[in-house]
C-alpha cells in the first residue's frame, strides 16, 4: 500500500475544494431566488411618491415601481415599501416556462375559472399566484391575454 507523504496537504485540500463547492452552489441559489421580488419582499429601492398606481379593488391607488429583470420589464405596486402587486405585458415573460402575453382564451383548458372584476378585466388563475388578464369587454375564445398580474391575495 502507498503511503502518501503529504496526507495532511490531501486533506486540507479536499476540504477546501469541499468548503468552495458548498459556498458557489449556496451563492448561485441566492441570485437565482434575489432576481425576482415577491409579493410582501420589502421594497429598498428609490420610490416615486409621484408615480403612482390604480389596482383593482380592494387595492386603490399604490406607489408605483418600475423595476426590470433578466430583460423583462415589470411594473409593481409598493404599500409601506412592501410590494403589493407585480404586473408585466412583456411577451417574453415566463411562468413555469410558458409564455401567456397574447395568449387567446381559447387556449386555456380551464378557462371557466375566469374571474370578472368591472370595469378593470377578466382574471384567469395561472400557476404560483399570477392571474392572465383579459380585456374587460367582449370576452370571447379569441381574446388574448393583455398582461398578467400577480397580487397579495386571491380574488
Amino acid at each position: 500500500m502507498y503511503d502518501f507523504p503529504n496526507k495532511t496537504f490531501i486533506t486540507k485540500s479536499l476540504r477546501l475544494f469541499g468548503f468552495i463547492l458548498i459556498t458557489l452552489i449556496a451563492f448561485s441559489e441566492y441570485t437565482t431566488a434575489q432576481s425576482m421580488p415577491r409579493i410582501g419582499d420589502h421594497w429598498d429601492a428609490t420610490i416615486d411618491s409621484t408615480q403612482k398606481i390604480l389596482l383593482p379593488p380592494p387595492l386603490g391607488i399604490k406607489n408605483k415601481i418600475d423595476f426590470e429583470r433578466e430583460g423583462i420589464k415589470f411594473t409593481g405596486a409598493v404599500s409601506d415599501r412592501k410590494i403589493i402587486s407585480i404586473i408585466t405585458r412583456d411577451p417574453n415573460f415566463e411562468i413555469g416556462g410558458l409564455k401567456y402575453i397574447g395568449t387567446e382564451l381559447s387556449s386555456f383548458k380551464d378557462r371557466n375559472q375566469i374571474k370578472q372584476i368591472r370595469g378593470w378585466g377578466n382574471f384567469l388563475p395561472l400557476s404560483d399566484g399570477w392571474y392572465a388578464v383579459f380585456d374587460f369587454k367582449d370576452l370571447s375564445d379569441t381574446s388574448k391575454v393583455l398582461y398578467l398580474f400577480k397580487k397579495e391575495d386571491h380574488f
